[in-house]
């Protein structure tokens, strides 16, 4: 049990470092919205009656997004016409 809530913490704590561009600033404020989005969790568990792992789909949308845009800003993918 205690690996599996190791791994958890882990997990989270490379999302935090990453949104918060390993900052500390940066990170303290990724800490609170990512408190705030298992926070949310849990009240939509509760009120809305959806599964356990809602803040778990939050969290990977925010990381996949973040990576997405990270990846079209440093690459610059531009989409060319196609030569005829």
């Amino acid at each position: 049990m205690v690996r599996s809530i190791l791994k958890a913490f882990i997990a989270v704590a490379i999302i935090v470092a990453f949104v918060g561009r390993l900052n500390p600033l940066g990170i303290f404020f990724a800490s609170l919205l990512m408190a705030l989005f298992y926070i949310g969790g849990e009240q939509a568990q509760q009120y809305l009656s959806l599964p356990s792992s809602i803040a778990k789909v939050f969290q990977g949308m925010l990381l996949f997004f973040l990576l997405g845009s990270d990846v079209l800003i440093q690459y610059r993918v531009r989409l060319l016409p196609l030569a005829r």
